[in-house]
């Protein structure tokens, strides 16, 4: 080859590399500008529910004021109902966490020692005992407009 070519080839040769390289930066610089995109409408959809569930509250309060008298007793009903269920369910965990206080005072550390225990005391007390039927919210489905129906 004469040293023409040569030259030639190295300068195209420098081009490729230039090419490659600022080929390589956009595409850094295009990465960044999309993965801040991302982030932005992330940032925006978390931003946009924030505000539907602040409006949220403020809806419930506006159907509440225009919920028929019947509806809103049955709702009255329903929070009772929930917050009894609520106590009842802290009260097994008292009763659930006292056992197992009292099971690891013992020194019963794992799982399988303190069933093992449990089952021994059941078995030692004879006969297993029958639970007894606690009282229980009656239910029921009260239409709220009976005149539409």
């Amino acid at each position: 080859m004469s040293k023409q070519q040569k030259q030639i080839e190295k300068k195209k040769k420098r081009e490729l590399e230039k090419q490659k390289k600022l080929l390589l930066q956009r595409e850094a610089v295009t990465k960044k500008r999309q993965h801040d995109n991302e982030e932005f409408h992330k940032d925006e959809k978390v931003r946009k529910l924030q505000k539907q569930m602040g409006d949220l509250s403020i809806w419930a309060d506006d159907v509440l004021k225009k919920v028929p008298d019947a509806t809103f007793a049955q709702l009255q009903k329903n929070a009772k109902v929930l917050k009894a269920l609520e106590e009842e369910y802290e009260e097994e965990q008292k009763k659930k966490r006292e056992l197992n206080g009292q099971l690891e005072s013992n020194g019963l550390l794992t799982l399988e020692d303190k069933l093992s225990q449990v089952n021994r005391s059941v078995l030692d007390g004879g006969i297993l005992q029958e639970i007894p039927k606690q009282d229980v919210a009656e239910v029921g489905v009260i239409k709220a407009n009976p005149e539409n129906s």
